[in-house]
């Protein structure tokens, strides 16, 4: 098995074209070894726009035809088919598969090839994948050490790589994929809060997003946990301290928690 040099991307959805998108801004892979699918031409064509050095197909074979790396961003109940429409073409001593699909198992994986022992990755990243700012988790089975750091490699130039175990995906999901909706919910709240306080809903929103900004530098710079930055601007009593108080009282960290709990 040699180098990753040539890409597919099946389903060029909203996560499969971010992908796709993201890898045509690295150095990695150049953009015309890098090939994507869908089912329809209507969203053939807008990756197109948006996309136009990618080859786009909507079949599946074609564009998984002589590809070292297979991405399939497909739904669930897509994978069987999928895979079955594809296994003509692939030949897994030169091919590594890795799903994004949620929630399927290397084991189902194996059967749906029936390949025992196929080289398979488990990828979970986020949208934020196509302005290469992705948290993304890998799980590997049966890869070559050399070429799961290829595929890392890959990803990284996208954003920040976590490799965990299959066990664990389902919180890696919950705390980054789903956990991007979570931190826009927070987002969204804070903004239409501003407004019942009295700024224009522009003004709530960039309002908002530079405070966010801000927190998040202080916790990069300082290396610090939220709670360190959350004391410096806590006084017993204060206005930040009654704030927080009625946050929680009203369920705040608790939600969050039993939200990232239903997500797995």
């Amino acid at each position: 098995m040699g180098s990753i040099r040539k890409v597919a991307v099946i389903g060029a959805g909203n996560m499969g074209g971010a992908i796709a998108a993201g890898m045509a801004k690295g150095r990695t892979i150049s953009t015309e070894n890098i090939s994507v699918s869908a089912k329809t031409e209507a969203t053939i064509g807008k990756f197109r726009e948006k996309c136009p050095g990618i080859a786009a197909y909507t079949d599946n074979r074609k564009a998984a035809d002589g590809a070292d790396l297979i991405i399939l961003a497909v739904k669930p109940w897509q994978l069987s088919g999928v895979i079955e429409e594809i296994k003509p073409v692939i030949d897994f001593r030169k091919t590594i598969v890795a799903s994004v699909v949620a929630g399927v198992r290397f084991s189902e994986m194996e059967t749906m090839f029936g390949t025992p022992g196929a080289p398979l990755l488990r990828i979970i990243p986020n949208t934020a994948i196509s302005l290469m700012k992705s948290v993304t988790f890998m799980a590997s089975s049966n890869v070559p050490e050399n070429l799961y750091e290829e595929v890392a490699d890959i990803f990284r130039e996208m954003g920040k790589v976590f490799r965990v175990s299959e066990e664990m995906m389902p919180a890696g999901t919950a705390l980054a994929s789903c956990g991007i909706a979570y931190a826009l919910r927070y987002l969204g709240a804070a903004m239409k809060g501003g407004e019942e306080i009295g700024f224009t809903g522009q003004e709530a929103r960039d309002i908002v997003m530079c405070t966010m900004d801000g927190a998040l530098s202080l916790l990069e710079t300082n290396n610090t946990m939220p709670q360190q930055e959350i004391d410096k601007v806590t006084t017993p009593g204060g206005f930040t301290f009654k704030g927080l108080e009625a946050m929680e009282n009203a369920g705040f960290s608790v939600s969050v928690a039993e939200g990232l709990k239903k997500s797995m």
